[in-house]
């Protein structure tokens, strides 16, 4: 089935404030040596803890924190580049949640992420033109975030293999963001957690400014699914419309998703498969196995000419992996492409 693709930089989802404690942390773990660039910084940065209230049986009502979830705990924070490294250039990042004695919490001990989405304030020129014509930027980057299916992997601002200097560019309290951060518990008593962001940096304005965007195979409406058989949903060609680099393409699935595909027609021909890792969490709840992971395609930058092609496809197969509580609709079908342009912006 083929629809029209849309460019998306943020969700709409409205999100209730629950009792965020901003800046109360505790002492966290050390985050290991920098991965991208031996001469970077690598520090947890936190925006707050969070009181999850005990699991909520979904079927007992009320709208949650997406699409009438009900156990799903929704939080806002407003978190600028001042919280984190200041004015610098951000190479990899990725989101951890802690307990407050400093493990981690994850689907193995029953704290699940929905989604925490990270956007910026102000707009960014889109690198790519769909077919529907997107939203041209509309809102702003798409910087560190995390999911259901992508917190086991940082998002990477800079080619690992050292091709260029980019990353995302900081500019202390002046780039300021919206985080939407949409929590599961489900453990059948409250808990605490501490949302903190694991930044590798350089400090100052370093290379290449990336953008960031969330691109969908699947339109607003999400990709079709089935209870009965897998079925693909594939994009409209998209066209980009700048030159530069792909320094990393990761998909993004619901419960039910098996792998993401992109193809790249062009002067170079590239392909990506981004697939779903499923675990099964101990915390409460089904016990039903969720995604975990996806892989992601980000060992050398991809040179991109303006006019290049892109398709995408969605693949779902909810025979073999039923959507989370048993659900079939919500779903999405989307890449977040870290992209270097060669002219600045």
């Amino acid at each position: 089935m083929k629809v029209s693709n849309v460019i998306l930089f943020a969700t709409t989802a409205a999100a209730a404030a629950l009792e965020p404690r901003a800046g109360e942390c505790g002492k966290l773990p050390s985050p290991g040596p920098p991965t991208v660039r031996k001469n970077a910084q690598r520090k947890y940065f936190p925006v707050g803890t969070y009181n999850l209230k005990s699991h909520v049986d979904p079927g007992k009502g009320g709208m949650g924190g997406m699409m009438g979830e009900a156990d799903a705990q929704s939080f806002m924070a407003s978190p600028s580049g001042a919280t984190f490294c200041g004015t610098c250039t951000v190479l990899t990042g990725q989101i951890k949640l802690f307990y407050p004695d400093g493990t981690p919490a994850n689907i193995t001990n029953g704290i699940y992420t929905h989604h925490i989405l990270t956007n910026g304030i102000g707009s960014q020129p889109a690198f790519v033109s769909s077919g529907a014509g997107g939203f041209s930027g509309a809102m702003g980057a798409g910087f560190v975030g995390a999911g259901d299916d992508n917190g086991n992997r940082p998002w990477v601002y800079a080619p690992p293999d050292g091709t260029f200097d980019s990353g995302f560019h900081l500019s202390g309290a002046a780039s300021r963001f919206s985080s939407q951060i949409v929590l599961v518990n489900y453990n059948k008593v409250p808990k605490t957690v501490c949302v903190a962001y694991d930044l590798e940096y350089l400090p100052g304005l370093v290379g290449k400014k990336v953008k960031s965007s969330l691109i969908s195979a699947a339109g607003l409406m999400g990709p079709k699914t089935s209870s009965a058989r897998a079925i693909n949903t594939t994009s409209n060609p998209m066209k980009f419309t700048e030159s530069g680099y792909i320094v990393l393409a990761k998909g993004h699935l619901h419960d039910g998703g098996n792998a993401m595909y992109m193809t790249i027609n062009g002067k170079n021909k590239y392909t990506c498969v981004s697939k779903a890792t499923y675990e099964t969490h101990t915390g409460g709840g089904t016990g039903s196995p969720t995604i975990s992971d996806m892989s992601d395609c980000n060992s050398k930058p991809w040179k991109i000419d303006a006019g290049d092609e892109m398709v995408m496809t969605a693949e779902y197969d909810m025979k073999n992996h039923p959507g989370r509580n048993g659900g079939t609709t919500g779903v999405m079908g989307m890449f977040r492409i870290i992209f270097a342009p060669d002219k600045s912006w």
